[in-house]
């Protein structure tokens, strides 16, 4: 008669042993299989960039089949790039700041070529430019949205008019400007410079209201709506805000 063998530790874990090794195997099988697709994305975006649809394509098949770095990232980035835009607007220079008109017709600009593009909105029409002979630092919108104060270091402000582009007037003050606001329901007009000074003035008569000296650099200001109240933001890493009815 034939004697059972009995299992050993060895042999009851053999078949547990096989089926890890299988797992692996897969998936590594999978994980290569994956990588080979974001590459392949990644390549059609290096060499077709236009081709937005296949390289999402490429990079969500990857990413279903292993989660990686590069697929994920390749992935959030050609969604980025499909989302829709409303309208797009060349400046022709590094654009540093940017800002409405009141009236939401309008958008101007502030490049690093010592300009101040104006581009309505919306409509495909040139665009204005206003070109200075030193860099622009702050510009801010009249309440009408006609004018636009333009500031820098030329130590003055202007005021343009934004259909003609023709200097209505200049504010000479001897420094140079770091920033400048328009009240959206009065006349005033407030900019403050290097020399730790703010100014107030009337924007129509071009008279100065007040002048507020500070310890430090202002670094920015912003008028409240009604005109009363300007909060200037200095380097001493204060918020002051001051009457600018009263002073």
């Amino acid at each position: 008669r034939q004697r059972a063998e009995v299992p050993t530790e060895a042999t009851r874990g053999a078949p547990a042993e096989a089926q890890k090794q299988r797992h692996t195997a897969a998936r590594l099988r999978t994980t290569g299989l994956a990588r080979q697709l974001v590459a392949e994305a990644s390549l059609l975006q290096r060499d077709a960039p236009n081709r937005t649809d296949l390289i999402a394509l490429l990079a969500a098949e990857s990413l279903r089949r292993a989660p990686l770095y590069d697929n994920d990232r390749l992935l959030r980035e050609v969604l980025y790039l499909q989302r829709p835009r409303v309208a797009q607007r060349t400046a022709g220079a590094p654009v540093m700041a940017v800002t409405w008109s009141p009236d939401g017709r309008r958008i101007a600009g502030v490049t690093r070529d010592n300009s101040v593009v104006v581009w309505p909105y919306p409509g495909n029409e040139s665009p204005l430019r206003l070109q200075h002979d030193k860099p622009v630092r702050a510009i801010a919108w009249s309440p009408d949205s006609r004018r636009l104060a333009v500031a820098g270091e030329d130590r003055a402000v202007r005021i343009r008019d934004v259909d003609s582009g023709r200097e209505l007037e200049r504010l000479d003050h001897g420094g140079t400007v770091v920033g400048v606001a328009s009240g959206l329901d009065g006349p005033l007009l407030v900019w403050g410079s290097r020399e730790r000074t703010v100014w107030v003035w009337e924007a129509g008569s071009g008279r100065e209201r007040h002048r507020f000296r500070r310890e430090t650099p202002p670094v920015a200001l912003a008028l409240s709506a009604d005109g009363t109240r300007v909060a200037v933001a200095d380097e001493d890493e204060v918020v002051v805000v001051w009457d600018t009815q009263t002073g």
